[in-house]
């Protein structure tokens, strides 16, 4: 297997990738049939005759490790690559709550309950896990408002 790191910076988009498509754990064995096994084939490149492999400089408790398969052993991912494959794990975290949120909504519960049910679903619970669905909370009432305001541009025009 070859390892390749990936630096997440915010810890709750971190902790969701972890929890999805891991055990909880910083380290992710990829299967080239998932979707993180298809973003990381994208991302990597073939090893020509280079004997050393390019280093991250961040830091380690910032980044998930990714175990890719055999298939992929003469490849690695750039480290440039690697920030693109962090910013891409951020707007699917984001798309993610958007979806779940909408979807428990569209069932009846209420936006407290459905931005609940979310952090539970990925979190868990704690004190922290508070803090992030105040914020989450916040982010689905400005995403409901960004919606309405494009309806009615959208109705206006």
């Amino acid at each position: 297997m070859i390892k390749t790191r990936v630096p997440i910076r915010d810890p709750f988009v971190r902790r969701w990738v972890m929890n999805r498509y891991g055990d909880g754990t910083a380290v992710i064995d990829v299967t080239k049939k998932s979707f993180l096994g298809i973003i990381v084939e994208l991302g990597s490149e073939k090893i020509a005759h280079q004997h050393v492999l390019p280093k991250s400089m961040e830091d380690e408790s910032i980044c998930i490790t990714l175990l890719m398969p055999d298939s992929l052993k003469s490849s690695f991912v750039n480290p440039d690559k690697a920030f693109v494959m962090a910013r891409a794990f951020e707007r699917m975290y984001e798309e993610t709550f958007k979806e779940v949120v909408s979807a428990f909504v569209r069932v009846g519960y209420s936006d407290y309950d459905a931005v609940t049910m979310f952090v539970t679903t990925y979190f868990g619970n704690g004190a922290e896990d508070d803090k992030l669905a105040e914020k989450l909370r916040k982010k689905w009432r400005d995403h409901q408002n960004w919606l309405r305001k494009k309806i009615a541009k959208n109705l206006a025009a």
